[in-house]
């Protein structure tokens, strides 16, 4: 639907992640030139992501090579600033605390259940969500429960706020919340 003379696609993701992706991009950019979806995944999706077929991933490489201009990181690198670290480290407050303790003792009550009734094997799931709760649970409750039930701040929240307000004045920052943790 967008009319263009030219058209131009830009991508942070490797064009190997899946070949889906690139057929949307090249779809855009060129309309029918990889075919239909059903043609491009008989012809290269499927062969090339199930089979590991070379001579398909050969041929289509061939066909959109002049399409596409790649820097690679070496390249990018050099113009990037030096990566600056911090770590902040933090305890949660009584409430969060106290929040946060509910839920692994509630949690690990369930876990003894289904680890009775469906074995371990089963019940490796509900493990990884009790987790990832209680990981949301340490960087803001309100992750997993509304503003009503939990009002008190997280300290996770709060203190990266005041590093950033005192650190970084107007200089532009990249956060990566997997990487933000916090101690029970």
């Amino acid at each position: 639907m967008l009319k263009a003379t030219n058209r131009i696609a830009m991508t942070g993701t490797s064009i190997e992640n899946n070949t889906f992706d690139l057929y949307a991009q090249m779809n855009f950019l060129n309309p029918g030139f990889l075919g239909n979806q059903e043609t491009f995944k008989r012809n290269y999706a499927n062969p090339i992501d199930k089979d590991r077929d070379k001579k398909a991933a050969a041929e289509l490489q061939k066909m959109i090579t002049p399409f596409i201009l790649r820097r690679m990181k070496q390249q990018v690198a050099t113009e990037l600033p030096p990566k600056v670290e911090d770590y902040l480290y933090c305890e949660m407050e009584a409430e969060q605390t106290k929040v946060y303790e509910a839920f692994r003792q509630k949690y690990r009550d369930y876990l003894v259940e289904k680890f009775d009734a469906e074995g371990f094997a089963k019940s490796k799931l509900y493990v990884l969500e009790g987790l990832t709760k209680l990981r949301q649970i340490c960087d803001s409750p309100l992750l997993l429960f509304d503003a009503e039930s939990y009002t008190s701040e997280s300290v996770k929240i709060k203190e990266l706020m005041r590093h950033i307000k005192e650190k970084t004045s107007n200089h532009k920052m990249l956060l990566f919340p997997n990487l933000l943790k916090c101690c029970v």
